[in-house]
């Protein structure tokens, strides 16, 4: 099965390599003092306590940016830097194995000051800026703080809440309030063309602008009557709304194997379930966590969920990738690649 490829993050240089390896490469070789200062002094017990030092040093810094590298994709230095080792396929740490095969690579190039150099202009020429040592291990050593991917998916769209009300034309009384001026007035008599049966028996009398506001003759509206011929029926009640029918899609494990078909399901090296279905996925790059991501389907489509995991969930949508945030579920559409760790799950429609 393939698996989708290219990562979201643009590649680091190669000065921000060379100095994340200068800062590793000082915090495992400062007992180097000690050895110099135990020479100078003509001192044996310093010389051997220089050396002692050094051996333990660069042990427990080799171990500690190992295991940094396959669970967090950085060595101590690449964080000072701000660079990351990442998967080239699914942008993920690349795990024990393949963190140890890199370093020893590296380390046979560094034997001889050439391996390195040449390692260099390899890096330096390759698109992705990748070493012998990176293509070993099937990495990429990239730059997140440049180019950061979409942290939510743009198909959770707000709720669609309708089209704005139009307000009603307020209705035409009998008893018009009298008019500003006189080019409003309502006319005093019936018009020719209104037909008889419709004629009121009591007509507007012309305004006496002379008379006092007690003697005044009340103004009485004409109806229109074309609107009262062409009244309209009561509208039928409207018929109730169809209720779509949403294909459910298949997931598929990058095995080739099908998850099973449940309202949840949680995944992980040895997932907890607390009473949904758990399945628990083969992980040999050791990238994934004991109850790593849930996928759940709503009677829409399906969601995906960060269970607080250490390695986090991504969905890779073309070519953009979301991060899906811990305990927020994030929604899936067909052609959707899930990655967990270096495990992958296919949306399929």
């Amino acid at each position: 099965m393939t698996t989708p490829s290219g990562s979201p993050f643009p590649p680091a240089t190669l000065g921000g390599r060379i100095g994340a390896n200068l800062l590793d490469s000082a915090l495992s070789s400062w007992p180097f003092v000690v050895i110099v200062g135990g020479v100078a002094a003509m001192s044996l017990e310093a010389v051997v306590a220089g050396y002692l030092l050094l051996t333990v040093s660069g042990l427990v810094v080799g171990l500690l940016n190992w295991g940094l590298t396959a669970t967090r994709g950085h060595t101590i230095g690449q964080r000072m830097v701000g660079i990351r080792v990442l998967d080239e396929q699914t942008g993920f740490p690349i795990g024990w194995g393949r963190a140890f095969v890199r370093q020893l690579v590296l380390s046979l190039l560094g034997v001889t000051l050439v391996g390195l150099i040449a390692n260099a202009f390899v890096i330096n020429g390759s698109p992705r800026r990748q070493g012998w040592h990176d293509g070993a291990g099937r990495a990429v050593v990239v730059r997140p703080d440049r180019h950061r991917p979409t942290a939510r998916a743009a198909a959770a769209a707000a709720p669609w809440t309708g089209p704005a009300a139009t307000p009603e034309p307020a209705g035409r009384g009998l008893a018009t309030p009298r008019p500003a001026s006189g080019a409003d007035a309502p006319p005093s008599r019936v018009p020719d063309t209104a037909p008889a049966g419709l004629r009121p028996a009591v007509l507007a009398a012309p305004i006496d602008e002379t008379l006092t506001p007690a003697t005044a003759a009340p103004v009485i509206g004409v109806p229109d009557f074309a609107r009262v011929d062409e009244r309209p029926a009561p509208a039928a009640p409207p018929a109730p709304a169809a209720v779509p029918v949403v294909a459910r899609h298949v997931l598929v494990l990058d095995d080739g194997d099908q998850l099973p078909d449940g309202p949840r399901l949680v995944l992980g090296r040895d997932p907890v379930a607390d009473g949904h279905l758990a399945v628990p996925l083969r992980d040999d790059a050791h990238a994934l966590s004991k109850t790593h991501a849930a996928l759940r389907y709503d009677g829409r489509g399906w969601q995906v969920e960060d269970l607080h995991s250490t390695n986090g969930v991504a969905v890779r949508r073309g070519g953009e990738v979301l991060l899906a945030e811990p305990g927020t579920p994030l929604s899936l559409i067909a052609g959707d690649w899930v990655l967990l760790g270096e495990r992958t799950v296919e949306v399929r429609p």
